[in-house]
């Protein structure tokens, strides 16, 4: 995950520089709060409009300077609301605008942190629990019950 992580960070880098409207949730969202999670993929919302993605496009093509980086396109985006890119280095990152039939970038709350210098904006403990609270898959149950306990804990602290 090491090397994951320094692509992450890349990414997330170059989203900034360029002004993407973007957050990050699942299992980079969950480490960032200090929730242990493994995970080898990277989960990003994005706000939905044209401009938005191809900047995000823009980024992705000066990180990877790949060919298949063309097929993500407002009109792709419009049509499935999460498309999963395969990145020449083997990190997936996928990139969804909706879950659920909600709309992710207007409908949850992120905050920012500092990593390692850098601006990331994350999803709150609370917008990461609404996207895993009705979820079937086992991972996402554990993830669940992480969540609560670390929300109950910053209730405690009084954060």
């Amino acid at each position: 995950m090491e090397d994951n992580f320094s692509e992450f960070l890349k990414i997330i880098e170059e989203m900034e520089k360029e002004g993407v409207s973007y957050f990050i949730i699942g299992g980079f969202a969950l480490v960032l709060h200090g929730i242990p999670r493994f995970t080898e993929d990277i989960d990003i919302v994005i706000k939905n409009d044209e401009d938005n993605i191809n900047k995000l496009r823009k980024v992705l093509f000066r990180i990877y300077n790949d060919d298949e980086l063309k097929e993500i396109t407002f009109a792709e985006i419009e049509k499935y609301p999460v498309i999963r890119y395969g990145s020449p280095t083997g990190v997936y990152i996928d990139i969804m605008t909706k879950l659920g039939g909600k709309v992710l970038f207007d409908e949850l709350e992120f905050r920012e942190f500092e990593i390692e210098g850098k601006r990331i904006k994350i999803a709150t403990l609370k917008s990461l629990y609404e996207t895993k609270k009705n979820s079937l898959r086992e991972k996402d149950k554990m993830d669940v019950t992480y969540i609560l306990e670390r929300m109950k804990g910053e209730e405690d602290a009084g954060i």
